[in-house]
């Protein structure tokens, strides 16, 4: 089993701002539990032995006030990354979605399990801060119990070992998701195919995916898709 507290991906961040996930046919939805007369509007701490230690819901908010009122029932995210262990016990069974995994142009389909090979724990610590059950006296709390998720091993799999269109048909596939999850970057090389100034550059390619998924996905409301900061390179200053 992967430990998730030894490695912590770049998901949960000042970037996801609550007041813009509340708002009316963004990423959130309301909890169907409703506070009852006389009752404080902000749940219990959960009982999970690491949320004391979980820093990052204070860049949030007052998170235990937000769980009272939304939770990530009915979101689907898509977490490209590395592989993930997605049958870890702080996620359970029924919250994995293995219908939606990758299928390339040949039927190949992309199962993002360890295969017990490199470092792939990063793929897992993020589906872990995303929503790793609560009050099960288990490791942590995710920002969004509840939330269904599918795994997508981009980083360690598909863009290290595929062609340029099998790439872009899985980006492409983010329009499957609600939210397209990217905890992972490049480093600025300023190369010719990081260059937008042609259609034909490898990040024109990229971006003309990534603006076909805001525009279709989630059923022509557009995906969401989340990234982490850019990564600098170590001798830049």
């Amino acid at each position: 089993m992967i430990d998730m507290t030894k490695s912590f991906g770049g998901l949960i961040g000042p970037d996801w701002r609550v007041d813009w996930l509340k708002t009316p046919g963004n990423a959130l939805r309301e909890s169907a539990v409703e506070p009852q007369p006389g009752q404080i509007d902000t749940m219990a701490a959960p009982s999970d032995p690491l949320y004391s230690e979980q820093w990052h819901f204070g860049l949030i908010g007052d998170i235990e006030t937000i769980w009272n009122e939304y939770d990530g029932t009915s979101v689907h995210v898509g977490v490209y990354d590395s592989a993930i262990e997605y049958d870890h016990p702080d996620f359970g069974t029924d919250l994995y979605d293995s219908s939606l995994h990758f299928v390339d142009s040949t039927g190949k389909i992309y199962d993002p399990s360890p295969t017990g090979t490199g470092t792939e724990a990063h793929g897992t610590s993020v589906a872990g801060l995303l929503l790793s059950r609560a009050d099960n006296e288990l490791g942590g709390s995710g920002v969004a119990p509840g939330v269904t998720f599918t795994g997508v091993n981009f980083v360690g799999d598909i863009a290290a070992n595929e062609s340029e269109e099998t790439i872009i048909d899985a980006l492409k596939w983010a329009q499957n998701f609600d939210i397209m999850s990217n905890s992972w970057g490049q480093f600025a090389e300023y190369l010719p195919e990081q260059s937008l100034s042609s259609p034909d550059t490898e990040m024109s390619r990229w971006t003309a995916a990534y603006e076909e998924i805001s525009e279709f996905g989630r059923d022509g409301l557009g995906t969401v898709i989340a990234v982490s900061y850019t990564h600098l390179r170590a001798h830049e200053t």
